[in-house]
């Protein structure tokens, strides 16, 4: 099998299609929608099926899902204060919360 990088696009027989979140020396940790879950899958696995490769492949540079729930984190919170700022300036308010 090819060697996958982050945002790789695969198709597994059992949890269905999931995008590659971590790579590591013998496994993948793969996000499936399905089961609403990440698993390790080992890269000598057949049965997956590379529906798209992309990002790096090395090991350097890779994101963790940690480092991918941070930055979802950090979007989600700016994202809110963006819309309590605009509604402070709408609504003319002294001050907002997010």
């Amino acid at each position: 099998m090819e060697q996958l990088g982050i945002g790789a696009r695969v198709q597994h027989p059992h949890y269905g299609r999931g995008v590659v979140v971590e790579t590591a020396s013998e496994f993948y940790t793969i996000w499936f929608k399905t089961p609403n879950t990440a698993k390790s899958i080992a890269k000598e696995y057949t049965e997956l099926q590379v529906l798209e490769n992309a990002g790096e492949t090395g090991n350097s540079g890779n994101l963790s899902l940690a480092d991918i729930e941070q930055a979802l984190d950090n979007v989600l919170t700016q994202g809110c204060m963006s819309f309590n700022w605009c509604r402070w300036q709408q609504n003319g308010m002294k001050e907002h919360w997010c």
